[in-house]
């Protein structure tokens, strides 16, 4: 298969998913439409091994499992195929190459995301039948944004120290990206 025009083109999930299986590149499907992703910097890919390890250890041992970023998450009411920098799901295997649902989900942000990605992002998540949390890391300003969800609606705050409870785990913000910053290259 040839490389994707530089317009987004519609796919219907199985086109996508056999896009995906002989692709060197991964793409998302939003909406119908396949999407090339971006390679992610050194602290984003630091910041999103501390966190899997911190939610891997967590979750051993319970049934649940821990997926990073190679792992698809179908969000079925929208057409839309995402990979989450790493998500949490309790949930029966939907797929061989996909989940269908999540209990956490983490993001790591970019300057590249626009807020418009990011806000749809959201609201697509929030659409997953056992999603309980939604983070949002920040890695160039230190920025954890919580989305919660409660009995009918979301809470929503910002965390720039201290602890961080997602289900059963528990991220340090202080210690996890002070790691990034004593581990990345200086800028």
């Amino acid at each position: 298969m040839g490389a994707l025009p530089d317009e987004p083109v519609r796919f219907d999930l199985e086109e996508y998913l056999k896009l995906e299986e002989v692709s060197e590149a991964r793409h998302q499907l939003i909406r119908g439409e396949v999407y090339l992703m971006s390679g992610g910097t050194e602290r984003h890919d630091l910041l999103a091994q501390l966190v899997n390890a911190e939610f891997f250890a967590a979750y051993r041992g319970t049934g649940c499992r821990v997926f990073t970023h190679n792992r698809k998450l179908l969000i079925p009411a929208k057409a839309t195929v995402y990979y989450p920098d790493v998500f949490v799901t309790c949930a029966r295997s939907a797929h061989r190459l996909y989940e269908s649902d999540a209990n956490i989900i983490v993001e790591i942000t970019s300057p590249s995301n626009p807020p418009r990605e990011l806000a749809e992002k959201l609201f697509d998540y929030q659409t997953l039948p056992s999603i309980e949390t939604i983070l949002y890391l920040e890695p160039d300003k230190r920025v954890v944004t919580v989305h919660r969800r409660l009995d009918v609606s979301w809470a929503e705050h910002q965390v720039s120290m201290g602890v961080v409870s997602a289900g059963k785990a528990r991220l340090d913000i202080d210690a996890i990206f002070a790691e990034v910053d004593a581990t990345a290259v200086a800028d």
